[in-house]
């Protein structure tokens, strides 16, 4: 997929589901998605709130397994 695909692709599915981390875990959290998830399948929307950063997933299940690894619920 190309870049503009990607981005057509999630404006399919977006908001999808939200879990939003610190933002200190930015890193992480995206070393996580990149490593697990297909480009198009994530997206991050930075300071969405103070010192917060909301990751919006297509699945719910890689909401929750990404939501265990980082928040713990």
């Amino acid at each position: 997929m190309t870049p503009q695909d990607i981005v057509e692709y999630r404006l399919k599915w977006m908001p999808g589901h939200s879990v939003s981390v610190h933002s200190d875990k930015e890193q992480v959290c995206k070393g996580w998605c990149r490593a697990s998830l297909r480009a198009y399948e994530w997206t991050i929307s930075r300071n969405t709130n103070v010192y917060e950063h909301t990751f919006q997933f297509e699945h719910e299940a890689h909401a929750r397994a990404f939501q265990e690894v980082f928040i713990g619920e």
